[in-house]
């Protein structure tokens, strides 16, 4: 779901996202996203964004402003650890 999302595109996904769970959360707090209970969801969905540019335009955006404010999650990441593993090595 990121990679929609990071594109500004209006991303819907079903409700099996436990390997993703962070993201989602992310994504649904910022209502940059829809998360979709069941298939029969998706066909009113995708209608609702078609005939509703300003909804879809919305959501695209959200998305999008979502993904960049997380941006460079992996090098803060990197850098932390980096960090820790440098002061553990430092008290040996």
């Amino acid at each position: 779901m990121i990679e929609p999302c990071a594109y500004g595109v209006a991303t819907c996904f079903g409700p099996n996202t436990k390997n993703f769970a962070d993201i989602v959360k992310l994504l649904l707090d910022d209502r940059a996203c829809q998360q979709l209970q069941t298939q029969e969801e998706l066909f009113p969905w995708v209608e609702s964004l078609i005939q509703d540019a300003p909804l879809r335009q919305q959501l695209a955006l959200k998305s999008r402003e979502t993904c960049q404010k997380h941006k460079g999650a992996i090098d803060r990441t990197w850098i932390e650890i980096q960090r820790l593993l440098e002061s553990g090595l430092q008290r040996n």
